[in-house]
């Protein structure tokens, strides 16, 4: 069953087949879904991951080395700002 990202309603899909996608030197056999409508081509999630397209972040940290880094940038980029 598809849906649209957020919603439960399935659409309404004419047909699928399978096809080599290649992106760079990676090439997935995937399957292709068909649907009614005049849209944009959307590749899943799971073909994006495995394509390393997208990837997949579980968690975040920032440790005091990265503050540092990230307050050194704001100085360079807002210096001198509203002192005028």
């Amino acid at each position: 069953m598809l849906c649209r990202y957020g919603q439960k309603e399935p659409i309404n899909c004419k047909g699928c087949f399978n096809a080599d996608i290649t992106t760079g030197d990676k090439t997935l056999n995937a399957k292709v879904s068909v649907i009614d409508g005049n849209a944009e081509s959307l590749l899943g999630q799971d073909s994006t991951i495995k394509l390393e397209i997208l990837t997949q972040v579980n968690s975040v940290s920032r440790t005091s080395a990265d503050q540092s880094e990230l307050d050194t940038l704001l100085k360079d980029v807002f210096q001198g700002l509203g002192s005028h």
